[in-house]
């Protein structure tokens, strides 16, 4: 069955804080509809004490994170609106699993949500829950997967037999209510903090802004590698299970990564957004998409007439030397780039870069010269040159015979 969406809109809360200043602490999801397991009312909060998940305990995962976009080039989502990112589960001792049990994999979160009867979360999601430059839908089917199958508590063995997927259904539930309980943009706004092209802003000032709303905890901030903020993160323990538990916020754990001086800039369309400089390989994110050749370098040389010498990256992601180069789009997002080919998106698997409609798209970083990196580590290798008509797969690293660096032009 489907369930009830009943919580507070962002207007309703806004409306309650002006009033009372009330403080956003703990939020009760209890009265959300479910057939998930009962759990007891003296549930431990999560991470507390030892022993292993169960549907009515966190043990392992149990530090959630509930993490908001604000992506203002390409505009995404309105105007005066954080969108949402998603909700996440951490390790209790710091850091994250991800992809954790694959048997709870979907493959279309939209088509799941309506056969659940689902329709008026569908319409809230695609206002709120937004992907940069491709579909919504897509952004939601990896986030249950990257997250949702770490959390112990979503188990189908939480649900009985006949509920299909309804598992699925309250982790998006639950994300979206827990999201409408924090207004990021109305908060900052109640102080005096809005989007704008000039104005700068210290950490210590949107920090404290944003602690008068939560009790005081810290979040954590995101900005983009021009100092432009487009994250925050609020963290929690929880009590019983995510469809239907208490969730308590707590201090962020993570260091924020703007630096004072940051600036909060407006969405638009236009390309010539202030404080952003040109795009890697001297093109812009304009409406969200670049097209780009991938190009095999043997060194870092930032001349560019010598490009296509040692072949390409093809649209499978691996290197050939025996024809033409494959076109990627070029997609930023909030860690740097998505590459998508005519294959489908392109992602590291296995330590393998490749590009299908199997493989989850993985974010890369691009340097002001165009050379690709992923998680820090600009050198890729193959096993050995190929030989013209022949492929080879390039993984990330100086692990294999031949080093070389990979760049966006």
């Amino acid at each position: 069955m489907g369930a009830g969406f009943s919580s507070l809109g962002s207007s309703d809360l806004v409306a309650q804080i002006e009033t009372d200043q009330t403080l956003v602490g703990t939020t009760n999801l209890n009265f959300l509809e479910t057939n998930h397991t009962s759990c007891p009312i003296d549930s431990p909060w999560s991470c507390s004490v030892p022993g292993g998940d169960s549907c009515c305990y966190e043990g392992q995962n149990g530090l959630f994170l509930q993490t908001q976009f604000w992506d203002y080039d390409p505009a995404t989502g309105p105007s005066d609106l954080w969108t949402l990112h998603g909700l996440w589960s951490d390790r209790c001792q710091g850091g994250y699993n991800q992809f954790c049990n694959t048997e709870w994999s979907i493959r279309d979160a939209r088509r799941e949500l309506e056969e659940l009867g689902m329709h008026e979360l569908i319409e809230k999601m695609d206002t709120v829950w937004k992907n940069m430059g491709r579909p919504d839908d897509q952004l939601w089917t990896h986030e249950f997967n990257k997250h949702g199958t770490c959390m112990s508590t979503v188990s189908p063995k939480c649900y009985p037999e006949d509920s299909g997927n309804q598992n699925v259904g309250d982790f998006f539930n639950s994300a979206v209510t827990l999201f409408e309980s924090l207004p990021t943009y109305e908060w900052l706004k109640m102080d005096g903090i809005v989007p704008d092209n000039h104005r700068t802003y210290s950490v210590a000032e949107f920090s404290s802004s944003l602690a008068r709303y939560t009790n005081g905890r810290t979040v954590f901030l995101g900005c983009d590698r021009h100092n432009n903020i487009n994250q925050v993160w609020y963290f929690y323990k929880l009590k019983g299970s995510v469809a239907n538990g208490q969730f308590e916020m707590v201090d962020s754990i993570s260091t924020s990564t703007c630096t004072d001086g940051f600036r909060y800039l407006p969405k638009q369309e236009d390309d010539d957004v202030p404080g952003f400089p040109d795009y890697p390989g001297g093109h812009k994110p304009g409406k969200g998409k670049t097209r780009q050749n991938l190009y095999v370098q043997k060194s870092k040389s930032k001349k560019k007439k010598k490009l296509g010498k040692q072949g390409c990256i093809i649209s499978d992601g691996s290197w050939y030397r025996g024809g033409t180069c494959a076109t990627f789009q070029v997609v930023p997002d909030d860690k740097g780039v998505h590459l998508t080919s005519s294959k489908g998106d392109c992602g590291i698997n296995g330590g393998v870069f490749q590009c299908n409609n199997k493989v989850d798209w993985s974010s890369f970083e691009v340097d002001d010269d165009g050379f690709l990196s992923y998680e820090g580590e600009d050198t890729w290798s193959a096993k050995d040159t190929p030989r013209k008509q022949h492929r080879m797969p390039v993984t990330i690293g100086d692990n294999e015979n031949e080093e070389i660096y990979l760049r966006l032009a």
